[in-house]
């Protein structure tokens, strides 16, 4: 299994440097917060996301702040289905409402809600069943056996098995294989 970044949320030029050292990796969603930084660095930060995405080819999968960057929702090899999970979590609805600005749930947007996931999840709760029914559906699909993904900031892995298919959700961060 490959190595997996995901959720970094760059927000700024400024921090830049924290995502030099990612090579030979999947990058899964999030790597940069292209939502919630601020306008004088969002071009900047847009076009290095870019080269990034680039430079990754398919193992840079697009998350939901930086949907942007490519088309990739998934990266498929040797049976494993990385993804960032937000397609998995969220309805259809949410998702078109969050990739035309319009979706006004309970989340707040701007760089009050950005400081706020950089805590992870105060309260430890599971993914949602549905997610589970759509992460497995998946994996039989694409006649695979384990779905890695992030989204949702957890302070741990989080890991369900079902009939020999495996899901995980990582927490923001660097991720060796091995330990997945």
């Amino acid at each position: 299994m490959r190595n997996v970044v995901c959720d970094l949320h760059i927000g700024g030029v400024n921090e830049l440097k924290n995502y030099k050292s990612m090579v030979d990796c999947v990058l899964a969603g999030d790597i940069f917060d292209l939502k919630n930084c601020r306008k004088e660095d969002n071009k900047v930060l847009t076009r290095v996301a870019k080269e990034k995405a680039l430079s990754f080819g398919k193992r840079y999968i697009r998350g939901n702040h930086d949907y942007v960057v490519n088309d990739n929702d998934y990266f498929i090899e040797d049976g494993i289905v990385y993804a960032h999970g937000w397609l998995e979590m969220w309805d259809n609805t949410k998702i078109y409402e969050w990739q035309n600005k319009t979706f006004n749930g309970t989340g707040v947007f701007g760089r009050t809600r950005a400081k706020l996931i950089d805590f992870g999840r105060s309260v430890q709760q599971k993914p949602h069943e549905s997610f589970y029914v759509k992460a497995f559906l998946k994996l039989r699909n694409e006649k695979c056996h384990t779905y890695v993904c992030g989204h949702k900031h957890y302070k741990e892995k989080i890991e369900c098995k079902q009939d020999g298919l495996r899901v995980v959700v990582l927490p923001r961060g660097f991720h060796k294989g091995s330990d997945i």
